[in-house]
């Protein structure tokens, strides 16, 4: 494990997994920062600890849960089971991700498939989506937000604090924009190009979409 802390959505819940060989105050200040940063997004969430060697003292385990119990999460008895592991591990709530292959040095979750009312997408690294994005539906993601079709749900990229993370869309309507801790909601125009949204100077401009050769 790369990072101190990697946290993982199932069906269940998300799966918070530490490495056991890293000291305990970088854990709890990684763990720590992770959530301030997510700014209330995983408020609600059930959750429950993983580590690597399955030895760490109830002691530390019962502050590392007290972290997350104050940013809004619940803490479940019950055995949630852990993403079977893979060159690109997917982190989905609904089940309707394809996994992809990324390139060197990022992790790229590719969906060949509409996002519907009610599914949500959560991922460590960067999002794209073959299709539209439904009212009603949300993507979170670490890295970028890319939309091939229409983005009508919420969409928050950069969302453990990457302020350089961008969101493209064919159709960029989103009911709610997120990069890092900035927030808009859509115009009312109807975009007639696609369009970029990032973040300069704290706020989120929106523009047509260059591509350069």
């Amino acid at each position: 494990m790369n990072k101190p802390v990697n946290i993982k959505g199932t069906r269940q819940g998300l799966v918070i997994l530490f490495d056991s060989d890293a000291e305990f105050e970088e854990v709890k200040n990684y763990l720590r920062k992770k959530m301030t940063a997510a700014q209330g997004f995983f408020k609600g969430a059930k959750f429950a600890l993983h580590d690597d060697h399955h030895d760490i003292p109830e002691s530390q385990k019962s502050e590392l849960e007290n972290i997350c119990l104050q940013h809004g999460l619940i803490r479940t008895t019950k055995k949630i089971k852990l993403p079977q592991p893979s060159n690109n591990t997917v982190t989905t709530v609904n089940n309707v991700a394809k996994k992809s292959s990324p390139p060197p040095g990022e992790t790229t979750l590719l969906i060949k498939q509409t996002i519907r009312s009610g599914q949500s997408i959560k991922f460590d690294g960067h999002v794209v989506v073959m299709g539209n994005v439904h009212a009603g539906a949300e993507i979170i993601a670490e890295g970028n937000i890319m939309v091939l079709g229409r983005c009508s749900g919420v969409v928050h990229a950069g969302a453990t604090g990457d302020t350089k993370s961008l969101v493209v869309s064919n159709k960029l309507r989103p009911v709610q924009l997120r990069i890092g801790p900035a927030i808009v909601t859509s115009p009312n125009e109807e975009p007639q190009y696609p369009e970029v949204a990032k973040l300069h100077n704290g706020k989120i401009l929106v523009d047509k979409l260059q591509i350069r050769g």
